[in-house]
């Protein structure tokens, strides 16, 4: 059975399934952005032209735990899973959807 849901209620869901399942998640927040194509398969340029929904989430590391590469062994999971899970194609080209990570940390000035 399938069921028709609207964006709105598919973030909320990512967002709760994401938070819910990896602990080491601060937040999960999202940002939309055009994306100019850049391949010639499209007939029309309107068509190169997509909206993409980007899927933010911030790992915790206000204490300094992680050094980079764990943070990057931490993110790759993550990613393969919520893009699974939801059926995303983030790795595919022209995708509506992306991911990017971002880290919580204090940083020395």
């Amino acid at each position: 059975m399938k069921y028709l849901i609207n964006e709105n209620k598919l973030t909320e869901t990512i967002e709760s399934y994401i938070l819910k399942n990896y602990p080491e998640v601060a937040k999960v927040y999202f940002t939309k952005q055009g994306v100019y194509l850049a391949s010639d398969e499209f007939e029309n340029e309107e068509d190169r032209s997509i909206s993409r929904t980007t899927i933010n989430i911030v790992l915790d590391n206000m204490d300094g735990k992680y050094k980079p590469h764990q943070l990057r062994e931490m993110s790759t999971p993550i990613r393969r899973n919520v893009d699974s899970m939801f059926g995303l194609g983030v790795e595919e080209y022209g995708s509506k959807w992306g991911v990017h990570f971002r880290q919580l940390g204090i940083i020395d000035l």
